[in-house]
């Protein structure tokens, strides 16, 4: 039997998790899936998301910001075959 307090399970990378939720038609059910089909001893979808709720509760408001968009680089390259000289 495990010393109580230590966790069997993998611990899933939650602020990961809460970044892909920003995206559009992802959910934590899929999320879930994804997580389970790489650890099948993993938690269960309940636990998941009590687990998911408290972490994202824990997150201070300049903290919520966490995921940025990549920064778009601008195209600096010269067009070819435009035929200006």
């Amino acid at each position: 039997m495990p010393a109580q307090g230590h966790r069997r399970q993998v611990e899933p990378d939650w602020p990961t998790i809460h970044c892909e939720l920003k995206r559009k038609h992802v959910t934590l059910s899929i999320l879930w899936d994804e997580y389970i089909a790489r650890d099948p001893e993993g938690y269960r979808y309940s636990r998941f998301c009590e687990l998911y709720r408290i972490w994202e509760a824990k997150l201070s408001v300049t903290m919520r910001g966490l995921c940025r968009a990549p920064s778009r680089q601008p195209n600096l390259r010269r067009p070819t075959g435009s035929g200006f000289a």
